[in-house]
């Protein structure tokens, strides 16, 4: 906005006063906003310094907030619910939106966005955060992101490892692994002692439970159905595993080795919705809270763009769906 005449009004900033302040055409203003290419990097940098000093913002034929949704590749099943969730929230408030892949991340600028929603892998983001310094941003399950201005809507692994454990335990389980997939990339690294703390701290409140905290490499997959025999032969009974493209294989792995679930060992595994249900046994899973997830990131969004302080990380509770693949211990009282 820029002041006018005697009373010193604030007057709308249009693109035609970028147009007399740089002299660029409006097609090359426009370019260079929205971070297209084809303009010449002197030409980009002028505008966006002018648009800055008038505070620029776009606000032709809508007056209503327009959104960013930021995500990586192809998009998983959690990625594209948790999208059309979003898109479903944001219907209802009549506020708009856009997808736009992190490769296109210079797109994305205070000029015609209004907030920001990532859904990012690795430290992708946290590289480019500074070309989004002045829009609000929610991070969803990037696990306590603790760089400035940024809200992360995070897993509530103290609520689940409270009701898993709780659930095993009440089948007479007291010794249980939860297994953890892990690659080399820095990516799996940086999240690979995820929950931990909470299943640690958890199992204290239960006489003579114990958790078993692994990491088992994909890549050396094939090692699986002995790793188990290993976990089997220390006694464990129940398993929870953590990663849900490994639901299969790990149902598949405990039966090649030689055992029953639930009879023999117990397993909970992340919901896979064509294969959990109707699986053989059906599985006991864990699911993020996609719909909650999705009004959560909206609503603290919502607290940024109005300038209200907000918490660095605010979390959501999992869905905890019992089915048949838990079961009473063996040769505890609760399977007698």
């Amino acid at each position: 906005m820029i002041k006018t005449g005697k009373d010193s009004k604030m007057k709308k900033v249009l693109l035609t006063d970028i147009v007399e302040k740089t002299g660029c055409s409006p097609a090359q203003i426009s370019r260079a906003l929205n971070g297209k290419p084809n303009v010449a990097p002197e030409v980009r940098a002028t505008v966006l310094r002018v648009a800055r000093e008038l505070n620029y913002r776009n606000r032709a034929n809508r007056h209503k907030p327009h959104i960013a949704l930021l995500k990586k590749g192809a998009m998983s099943y959690y990625t594209g619910n948790l999208i059309y969730s979003i898109e479903n929230v944001l219907n209802e408030l009549d506020w708009s939106c856009q997808v736009v892949d992190q490769l296109h991340i210079g797109s994305i600028n205070e000029y015609f966005f209004d907030g920001v929603i990532a859904y990012p892998w690795g430290d992708y983001l946290a590289k480019q955060w500074p070309n989004l310094r002045n829009i609000p941003l929610v991070i969803v399950n990037d696990y306590g992101s603790v760089m400035d201005n940024i809200c992360s809507i995070d897993p509530d692994f103290t609520d689940e490892a409270n009701r898993v454990l709780s659930h095993l335990y009440e089948l007479g389980h007291r010794k249980i692994a939860r297994i953890r997939v892990i690659g080399e990339d820095e990516f799996t690294r940086r999240y690979r002692l995820r929950g931990e703390n909470e299943y640690n701290t958890a199992a204290r409140a239960w006489k003579g439970l114990t958790v078993e905290c692994l990491h088992w490499d994909w890549k050396k997959a094939e090692h699986w159905p002995e790793n188990l025999k290993e976990l089997f032969r220390r006694g464990i009974t129940a398993i929870i595993m953590v990663h849900p493209y490994y639901a299969a294989k790990i149902t598949s792995d405990i039966q090649m080795a030689g055992y029953r679930i639930p009879e023999d060992v117990s397993l909970i595994t992340e919901e896979v919705p064509c294969f959990s249900p109707y699986a053989l046994p059906a599985q006991t899973t864990l699911q993020p809270d996609i719909e909650k997830t999705a009004r959560t990131s909206i609503e603290y969004l919502r607290r940024l763009m109005h300038g209200e302080p907000v918490p660095t990380s605010v979390k959501v509770p999992n869905v905890f769906t019992i089915r048949d693949s838990t079961g009473p211990a063996p040769g505890s009282v609760a399977g007698q």
